[in-house]
């Protein structure tokens, strides 16, 4: 509202007036950062190659693919709401609903482990590249998303893609290594338990150690609980503090650190900038599948305005049956098609959206953490690993 200053002039406060000292505001961004025609481009490629890699059906057993077992995967994954149920009046209220703003981070950090134990040749066959695509493009993503949000650079998607292709080894250590470490924890308490819980008297000595066993326990449960809460930061730290291409492991074990060391020190603020982005990314991508929708009814009410009824119904439900002829067949599977791009486009964005919220929360914790401003990422003009310049006429 317009209000006086000392020389009698009026003044009106604007959005940046009132949000000036604050930093949560700009995870507010993320989804303008995500919009953009680039980044949704990569991230629809993404999305239909790892569509197409979980359509596949295996040639074993019963040719099921990856879709038609994930569901399945899906349901042994905790259900995070009934936390709250240990719990009664307002701090059962409190707890139930910050697990169910959690449970999609929980849903989307433990499901390919679940579909890895229930399901390993399918994981390893169809489930692997499709988490290495996603990985790739989600750092072309955050890239081209910290160079917006950081110095205002708009690049384009080849210079997003360029950078995580060149980083690829980096990308596919940060994710594997947390899954390989809780993985080895697992293998030394089964082999020790084995080994020294089976025999009489044995087992005696077994119970004394058990104690490193619960040590190794705790260790693996901060893994998983660290990796479950952040790991929206893990690729865009990569993007973030990027160097020259090189073997990559060094990268993205300096990613996995800082995750680990951010979440512990910060889970309040992070807790609540995690809840604030859920509810972001659920409010924007529920109203762009609400304007798909209506574009997919809209055109096929009116395509079929003058249409009899029986060519109308095949096109309005993108399915001849069974006893249908070849043109009919032919015609549904391609109505079907143009007709599922819109909620492609819908899934891209949702896609777009996970990686630019974790580049720019990542970019906010770091600097509560470490103190580095959002503006501070590497550039190629930068020395690798630093934030110093090259020099002006480096030595041959």
């Amino acid at each position: 509202m317009p209000e006086q200053n000392p020389l009698g002039t009026r003044v009106i406060l604007s959005w940046s007036d009132l949000t000036a000292g604050l930093i949560w505001p700009k995870l507010l961004r993320s989804s303008a950062l995500a919009l953009r025609p680039d980044r949704i481009f990569v991230a629809f490629i993404a999305v239909v190659v790892m569509g197409v890699l979980f359509s596949i059906p295996a040639p074993w057993g019963e040719h099921q693919s990856v879709r038609d077992l994930w569901g399945g995967a899906a349901r042994g994954i905790p259900v995070m709401p009934s936390a709250g149920d240990a719990f009664s009046g307002p701090a059962g209220d409190i707890v139930g609903a910050s697990a169910a703003l959690a449970n999609p981070l929980v849903a989307v950090a433990l499901a390919p482990a679940y579909m890895l134990w229930e399901h390993p040749w399918h994981a390893l066959l169809f489930g692997l590249p499709a988490l290495i695509v996603a990985g790739l493009a989600g750092v072309a993503v955050a890239r081209m998303a910290a160079c917006e949000f950081s110095h205002g650079v708009m690049s384009q998607w080849p210079s997003g893609v360029g950078f995580a292709l060149a980083r690829w080894q980096a990308v596919v250590a940060a994710l594997l290594i947390p899954m390989a470490l809780v993985s080895l924890i697992a293998l030394v308490i089964a082999a020790g338990g084995a080994v020294l819980l089976r025999f009489p008297v044995v087992n005696i000595l077994g119970a004394l150690l058990f104690p490193l066993a619960l040590v190794l326990g705790a260790l693996a449960v901060f893994l998983i609980v660290g990796f479950i809460f952040g790991w929206p930061m893990v690729l865009p730290a990569i993007a973030c503090e990027g160097s020259e291409p090189g073997p990559g492991v060094g990268a993205a074990i300096d990613s996995l650190q800082r995750t680990y060391a951010y979440v512990p020190n910060s889970p309040l603020r992070l807790a609540l900038y995690l809840a604030l982005l859920i509810v972001q990314t659920t409010i924007v991508a529920g109203i762009l599948a609400a304007l798909a929708a209506g574009v997919v009814t809209f055109t096929t009410s009116a395509a079929t305005a003058w249409l009899p009824d029986e060519a109308a119904d095949l096109i309005r439900s993108g399915h001849a049956p069974d006893d249908a002829g070849f043109t009919a067949k032919t015609v549904a599977g391609l109505l079907s098609f143009w007709t599922s791009i819109p909620l492609v486009l819908v899934a891209s964005f949702v896609f777009s959206q996970v990686f630019c919220a974790g580049t720019v929360l990542y970019l906010l914790i770091r600097r509560v953490n470490d103190g580095q401003h959002e503006t501070e990422i590497w550039m190629p003009t930068m020395i690798p690993g630093t934030q110093a310049p090259l020099p002006a006429n480096p030595p041959a």
